[in-house]
């Protein structure tokens, strides 16, 4: 495909799903045709420093205020949401959604104590307090934020032909998420201490967009949790939720293992559905492994990620410098300088196409021997 050609907005009947990754982080950008556009999550373009899904849009010459219908936060990671205080700002007019796990007061709580980014690193609790400021400056009706909740619906477009539904978090994930953020909290002479939200992936949203008959299902990062009231097990089995079954398959937490539930594939999606997945490497953690691909690779043979995966580079350093960083960092990740994007486009009836630009590629090939 010729380079220019991702600089070409959709037709007005054409739907898209745009998932972007740059090896840590993911943002998803949705057009529902009749240019009803749909921010989910945020990550930044190493090569501008801005966030993904706003360089793209401004790229396809999408007027922002007008045509941008929601911005949806599927949870409150760093990799999830870093750069979405501004498309809140650049984006007046659309409706915030979040989790229906955020706005407990324990929540609100955190984002007064860390808001200062400088302390400690970023948690993605920073990033929300530019969220609930930007938030506070828009006119009235769009000040408050849409709580998503499983089986609610979040949008419908005014010819009924759109729409989106949150599937997640369950009602016991919301319990337990309070009781999990309250824990966060210091008290009154406890010091800060860096946020690890390491067990709150059952509060993510995971979303289901349709479009006529073709359905998108977004696995955010939730995790199957062998509880039947929280995790991909509760989703599976509510009778509650629309039971269309989705040709594009977003998968969940990056192809990790602990977001895989089998019947997913076998109840919730068509038959060698196109997937995509962004990867995560931070630390020592990288993810999908190659187990996790072979594994995703049975269900589908149309996967894609939207960065390379398992490939490390020691950088050398003076043995003094090393020290140095060893003694002072808690978290050395390496920073990515690219973006890939997966794209798929279809009109209505028509076969789907799927492009890859940047560092997107097969899943197959993201692990190079």
């Amino acid at each position: 495909m010729a380079g220019n050609e991702i600089n070409i907005p959709p037709e007005p009947d054409e739907l898209e799903v745009s998932v972007f990754g740059p090896g840590y982080g993911e943002s998803i950008v949705l057009h529902l045709c009749d240019d009803n556009w749909v921010i989910v999550d945020s990550c930044i373009n190493p090569k501008v420093n801005e966030p993904a899904p706003l360089f793209y849009l401004n790229q396809l010459n999408i007027d922002l205020e007008q045509c941008v219908k929601q911005v949806i936060a599927t949870h409150w990671h760093d990799d999830h949401i870093r750069g979405l205080g501004k498309i809140v700002k650049a984006c007046p007019n659309a409706k915030f959604i979040c989790s229906g796990a955020l706005r407990n007061k324990y929540f609100t709580q955190l984002t007064i104590i860390y808001k200062d980014r400088t302390l400690l690193g970023s948690s993605g609790i920073d990033e929300f307090s530019e969220v609930f400021l930007a938030l506070q400056e828009r006119a009235e009706e769009w000040k408050n934020p849409t709580l998503a909740v499983a089986d609610r619906i979040l949008w419908k477009s005014s010819d009924s032909k759109s729409s989106i539904y949150a599937l997640s978090p369950s009602d016991a994930a919301i319990i337990a998420s309070e009781i999990e953020f309250e824990q966060f909290i210091p008290s009154a002479k406890q010091p800060k201490k860096r946020l690890l939200p390491a067990n709150l992936n059952h509060t993510a949203v995971v979303l289901l967009a349709m479009v006529q008959d073709f359905s998108i299902l977004l696995g955010s990062d939730l995790q199957e949790v062998g509880n039947p009231v929280m995790g991909w097990s509760v989703i599976v089995d509510s009778q509650l939720r629309p039971q269309e079954k989705a040709s594009f398959f977003k998968i969940p937490h990056h192809g990790s293992e602990n977001a895989h539930h089998g019947r997913v594939w076998e109840e919730m999606l068509m038959h060698q559905p196109i997937a995509a997945l962004t990867p995560f490497e931070n630390g020592g953690t990288c993810l999908p492994t190659k187990k996790d691909i072979e594994r995703i690779c049975l269900h589908t043979n149309i996967a894609y990620s939207t960065a390379p995966v398992g490939i490390k580079h020691k950088v050398k350093r003076d043995r003094t410098v090393e020290k140095t960083i060893l003694e002072t960092a808690r978290n050395i990740r390496k920073i990515n300088v690219s973006l890939g994007q997966v794209r798929l486009r279809m009109k209505i009836g028509q076969s789907p196409k799927v492009d890859i630009f940047g560092d997107a590629l097969s899943l197959q090939d993201t692990i190079l021997s």
